[in-house]
């Protein structure tokens, strides 16, 4: 089974109104109102296109609830999701995330970059679902925001208990977007930061350069260091203070 949308083409779902319907909601939250690069666009193509709709393909079977491919010779990103986790936003839209990031290309190939990926995946996810920057497009397509942010994988002992570890290792990089929650409301109105921080991370990226996003973010928010950042961060997290209203 196949049904397109404006900016999607979906094979073998069940409900494949219900999926279209909140991946072009999360299409205008993210392309069209934050403007990120959308995954409909080649990374050999400059903004004049040509643009692509992005494939989805539900699976009976995978070894994960999904996982997102970079087609090589078209520099296109397509997506993978488990049958039974295909309706799930959470899911679905997390995937679109490394489409997202991989449609902005800075960060590809990059090992240190590497375990940011599902950190800005799950930051994209939940910003979707529970952000006020999302809620116009949340309202244009009739989708309901999430009542709480915890569930039988992200409890709230690893999403604030343990989120500082994706800063040093790779224990924690799926519950660490908080992190990128506080970059983005600014609470502190530091330079450089705000709506704007995460594609910045990406966009300043120094090209080629295998430099950690957290050398991005000190270029991004100069003279402010990064300790400094992380600092005012982990007070904030004493109350998830973040500006973040579903997980305070």
């Amino acid at each position: 089974t196949h049904q397109d949308s404006e900016h999607f083409a979906l094979f073998g779902a069940s409900n494949p109104d219900l999926v279209l319907n909140f991946m072009e909601s999360a299409h205008k939250c993210f392309v069209e109102d934050w403007c990120f690069r959308t995954p409909g666009l080649s990374s050999k193509a400059d903004d004049g296109g040509p643009y692509y709709k992005t494939n989805l393909y539900s699976k009976a079977a995978m070894n994960a609830g999904g996982l997102t491919y970079w087609d090589a010779s078209t520099e296109l990103s397509y997506i993978t999701l488990l049958a039974s986790q295909i309706n799930d936003p959470k899911t679905t839209v997390h995937e679109y995330g490394h489409a997202i990031t991989m449609s902005e290309h800075n960060w590809i190939d990059q090992k240190r970059t590497g375990y940011w990926w599902e950190t800005v995946a799950n930051w994209v996810a939940y910003t979707f679902l529970g952000s006020p920057y999302c809620e116009e497009a949340r309202k244009a397509f009739n989708v309901k925001p999430l009542t709480t942010i915890i569930d039988q994988m992200h409890t709230l002992n690893t999403v604030y208990g343990q989120s500082y570890t994706v800063i040093c290792n790779d224990q924690n990089y799926y519950q660490a977007w908080p992190f990128l929650m506080y970059l983005t409301n600014n609470p502190d109105n530091y330079p450089g930061l705000g709506k704007l921080a995460v594609q910045n991370l990406m966009r300043k990226y120094q090209l080629k350069s295998n430099e950690t996003p957290l050398h991005t973010l000190e270029r991004v928010a100069a003279p402010v260091k990064v300790q400094t950042i992380l600092g005012r961060y982990w007070a904030r997290m004493a109350y998830m203070d973040i500006g973040f209203p579903l997980g305070q």
